[in-house]
């Protein structure tokens, strides 16, 4: 059995146990290892962690390792546990099945993450672990629903109820949780506990076009059997050709051309296939180019020292 670093609970030399470790998944890590090809401070930990092992680890393996031990529900996952297995359980049938998107500008908030999807609609999740205020979300909520027509707040096991009070029936909500199948076989993962309703007495075109890109807006008013506007203040003539629709077609449309815009590129889903799982949220919203992506595999690949060697151009 190939040892894991939850095996070994003062295999960190930095932090406490391997939670110390969960920012060898993080955002500055990351950026590292795609943009320039090292890390210095995780080749010293991957150093360190492999010194006295026999069967060395690469840091794809180290990464995943913390990862799996830390997304349990005793260890309190943090948001980005709660993103990363969101994504993959809306994408499960596919990374082409929708088009996700973290951290989506929403009125004067921003939700965590929205699939959009091919034949038009939206889903926004909002995430609140175990450590986050709930004093918020009733607003947020509130603003969502003037965008988007199915929205789940995901959340730790224990806090189900305290959320469904606060939120209105319509809208989903899910879990960050461990479970049995029938097989008997130990899963942790996205549990539905309610489903999210589609909903759309709220939705505002003002909200749902707000942030187009410059080039979906008229896509959008083409996809409707109308001329887009153009020359000067094309954007903001486009969005007052659109708010002339009912909000319920607007949405159908401008979601399917966000879906389509924004889908992830071919070189994208290859690195998804390949990377730890832990780092799937990362790819995603980096947006990792194919040679950021041939860096970031190299060093994922990589044991001990060569980790340095071999980025030192």
């Amino acid at each position: 059995m190939k040892h894991t670093l939850a095996d070994d609970a003062s295999a960190s030399p930095f932090g406490s146990g391997v939670e110390g470790l969960a920012w060898l998944y993080g955002l500055s890590v990351f950026r590292d290892l795609a943009t320039t090809g090292e890390s210095e401070a995780a080749a010293s930990v991957l150093e360190q962690i492999n010194h006295t092992k026999r069967e060395r680890m690469t840091l794809g393996e180290v990464i995943q390792s913390t990862y799996e031990h830390n997304i349990r529900p005793d260890k309190h996952p943090r948001e980005y546990e709660f993103k990363n297995e969101l994504l993959r359980d809306v994408l499960s049938g596919g990374w082409d099945t929708a088009t996700v998107q973290f951290e989506q500008p929403c009125g004067d908030v921003r939700a965590d993450m929205v699939a959009y999807y091919p034949q038009g609609g939206a889903h926004a999740y909002e995430i609140k672990t175990g450590r986050d205020s709930l004093s918020r979300l009733p607003h947020q909520i509130e603003t969502y629903q003037r965008a988007y027509p199915k929205v789940t707040v995901v959340t730790a096991p224990d806090r189900v109820s305290e959320v469904a009070k606060v939120v209105p029936p319509q809208v989903g909500i899910s879990v960050l949780d461990g479970w049995t199948t029938a097989d008997w076989e130990d899963r942790l993962g996205i549990l539905e506990i309610r489903p999210a309703q589609r909903y759309t007495k709220k939705l505002d075109v003002d909200v749902i076009t707000a942030h187009l890109r410059t080039a979906e807006a008229p896509r959008a008013v083409a996809e409707l059997g109308r001329e887009p506007a153009k020359g000067g203040y094309k954007w903001t003539r486009n969005r007052e050709i659109l708010a002339e629709y009912d909000a319920v077609e607007v949405v159908e449309v401008a979601y399917a051309v966000i879906c389509r815009s924004r889908a992830l590129k071919p070189h994208q889903v290859e690195i998804l296939e390949k990377v730890p799982v832990a780092l799937a949220a990362r790819v995603v919203k980096f947006g990792v180019n194919k040679v950021q992506g041939q860096r970031l595999m190299r060093s994922l690949n990589a044991i001990g020292s060569r980790f340095v060697q071999w980025f030192s151009y």
